[in-house]
């Protein structure tokens, strides 16, 4: 039942943004977008919660851009809850000046992390100290850091291989993550100004302008384990969904957007070959097991670069499909109020 939730969850979104395409587009869609991509089989096989976050985030998008305040409280609140780092998706609020929306989400938030506590052994106040420290402590994300795949923990590998010579992928070097909180403070400033920046950038796209939150725990959680890219579903959800109305299918979806279909492609197959090494005789190569065999791995090294490269070149689609529509509809309101002839139209879009 857990993991029919989970599986179901990762469905959900794409089977939502693709309502208007046939039932093999769909499927096509699903399959290889959703259920098979790597953060989805990461996260089933690891048969963490993450999973469920996905359908909530993705409504939760919507619902911010199509200004729905209840559904974005409902939504937004129940991925706080259900990771404590779920209020990052907090941010757009924030930087759509919906106060209101943001404080009824952080009480909700709090009441709803304060309220299973009283119903633990020992004081309130214990229990909430004891909470704290063991999301703030580092004896995990040292253990934990060689298996990560967020941007910062590229960046910190980096450095280490840049330094000491060696790919840096060990228990030993993972220890020293703690020690490198300046640039780990650098690179989540600068991962704030880079959200806020594209989201500015994509405005007259709201939902694309929002649901760029979506990969934000790739990209600012310090240690973010492999199968944080499930979100990479939600992003692909709404990227696909800017356009349903107007393509109706997914090759016209990717004819639109040739890039999109391109880097979609890539970034499918060569996150799938860390799966197809880990269950052949190079399963040493795709391991996770950096402890026991401390040498290059394609889970820590690729999956960033290639999920950064579906980003970056989808986002780029999608903002140069959004201006090229500006403009076109500032050509009509500026001209005699009537559309152009067809070919005049075909040229102008």
């Amino acid at each position: 039942l857990y993991l029919g939730l989970s599986a179901t969850s990762i469905v959900l979104p794409l089977w939502h943004a693709t309502r208007r395409f046939d039932l093999l587009d769909r499927s096509v869609l699903v399959t290889f977008g959703g259920i098979l991509s790597y953060g989805a089989i990461a996260s089933l096989d690891r048969g963490n919660h993450i999973a469920l976050l996905v359908t909530p985030a993705y409504f939760y998008f919507r619902a911010l851009a199509k200004d729905r305040g209840p559904w974005a409280i409902a939504c937004g609140t129940a991925v706080a809850l259900l990771k404590f780092w779920g209020g990052l998706f907090f941010i757009p609020l924030l930087l759509l000046r919906r106060i209101r929306e943001l404080v009824v989400c952080v009480a909700l938030t709090t009441f709803g992390y304060l309220l299973p506590l009283v119903f633990f052994g020992g004081s309130l106040l214990g229990n909430l100290h004891t909470m704290i420290q063991v999301n703030s402590s580092y004896a995990i994300s040292s253990i934990t850091a060689p298996y990560n795949i967020s941007l910062n923990g590229f960046l910190q590998r980096s450095i280490c291989a840049f330094r000491l010579r060696t790919w840096c992928n060990t228990s030993d070097v993972a220890s020293q993550y703690e020690l490198k909180r300046a640039v780990t403070l650098l690179v989540l400033v600068l991962g704030v100004i880079l959200m806020i920046t594209v989201s500015r950038l994509f405005k007259p796209s709201p939902l694309l302008s929002v649901g760029i939150w979506a990969i934000s725990p790739i990209v600012l959680i310090p240690d973010a384990a492999i199968y944080t890219t499930v979100f990479t579903v939600v992003l692909l959800a709404i990227l696909v969904s800017l356009d349903v109305e107007e393509s109706g299918s997914l090759r016209r979806l990717f004819d639109q957007h040739p890039i999109v279909g391109l880097s979609l492609g890539v970034a499918i197959v060569l996150s799938t070959v860390p799966v197809t090494i880990s269950i052949s005789t190079l399963s040493w190569l795709g391991s996770s097991n950096g402890a026991s065999n401390p040498v290059f791995k394609l889970h820590f090294w690729m999956l960033p670069l290639v999920w950064l490269l579906f980003l970056v070149s989808a986002c780029a689609a999608s903002c140069r499909a959004t201006l090229l529509s500006q403009r076109y509809k500032s050509k009509l309101r500026t001209g005699n109020g009537e559309a152009p002839k067809d070919g005049n139209r075909h040229e102008t879009a």
